[in-house]
């Protein structure tokens, strides 16, 4: 859980209020148990559809009634809503719309308009897009910290060839460091979103996904605590990097590319590199940090 609008705008959006949050408290922490038989679990998954839509519904109300069953149509492609137990709301949103995107504009305005600017909650700089705004083109040469930022927005576009092609579970959350010529330490997390055609399901997810459509977004600091893959990259090299994750081909001279800033678990500089980001961890977290936990970390080693 993380502070903040972080990201792009996001596909699907829920409204919590305190008893839907209880709920999924006692349902998914208090209530669940871990060693439990496969009936109690699949009963706890399937309560869980009916919260995630009943979260749903409550930010669909905020909508125009005319938008809110196409909108969750869009969110669960294929699906019978009827059958998902989804009924749209009859009452009016009592909000003005004034554009073509009601969702956009009800989260651009709750952000930019109605939260206290003392939490300093803001959009994120680096990977929210605006209305009409495009990916821009890969820098031709790098001389300023916005041609590093527009570097990275480029290949954050969804269908980037490096996300759409090493598409595996445990390629989903990488851990970068960045060394700076001035001997300081950035470090930042490459976050894949993957695209679900719906989310309900129990079985079949590969049948639901869309390579095409993932994408990645780059967040400063570390978040999440079961990263995939460690990056270890040179400001010299960070131009290079986001050449290979543009045209990234899955071929034996791309994967050895890679293998120059990917740590590979028969690395050996694996566990080195693995106490620096868990140090760094601790500096950055020294609250909410906690062990980094590797049982999801890229399976391959060569």
């Amino acid at each position: 859980m993380h502070k903040g609008a972080l990201g792009n705008l996001p596909k699907t959006l829920w409204v919590i209020d305190y008893p839907l949050f209880e709920r999924v408290y006692y349902s998914l922490v208090a209530g669940f148990d871990v060693y439990g038989t496969v009936g109690h679990q699949l009963v706890e998954r399937l309560y869980m559809d009916r919260l995630r839509i009943e979260g749903e519904s409550y930010f669909l109300d905020f909508l125009p009634p005319e938008t809110r069953k196409e909108i969750m149509q869009s969110w669960y492609l294929d699906m019978n809503l009827e059958k998902m137990n989804y009924y749209q709301g009859a009452l009016p949103s009592g909000i003005h719309f004034t554009t073509p995107d009601p969702k956009r504009e009800f989260v651009e305005h709750l952000i930019s308009r109605e939260i206290n600017k003392e939490t300093a909650i803001t959009f994120d700089k680096i990977n929210y897009m605006q209305s009409g705004e495009d990916y821009p083109e890969i820098p031709l040469n790098y001389e300023s910290p916005d041609d590093y930022l527009r570097g990275f927005r480029a290949v954050s576009r969804p269908g980037t060839p490096f996300v759409a092609l090493i598409n595996d579970h445990n390629a989903n959350l990488a851990y970068m460091r960045i060394r700076l010529k001035n001997g300081k330490d950035l470090v930042a997390t490459l976050v894949v979103n993957r695209w679900h055609n719906n989310v309900a399901f129990l079985l079949g997810e590969d049948k639901r996904l869309n390579p095409l459509k993932d994408k990645i977004e780059f967040i400063p600091g570390m978040i999440g605590s079961y990263p995939n893959m460690f990056f270890d990259i040179h400001q010299d090299d960070i131009p290079d990097f986001i050449n290979l994750i543009n045209s990234f081909d899955a071929s034996e001279k791309s994967k050895s590319r890679l293998k120059k800033y990917g740590i590979n678990r028969s690395d050996d500089r694996f566990w080195e590199t693995y106490d620096w980001f868990q140090k760094r961890f601790d500096e950055d977290e020294p609250v909410r940090g906690g062990l980094l936990d590797l049982n999801r970390y890229f399976h391959k080693a060569n």
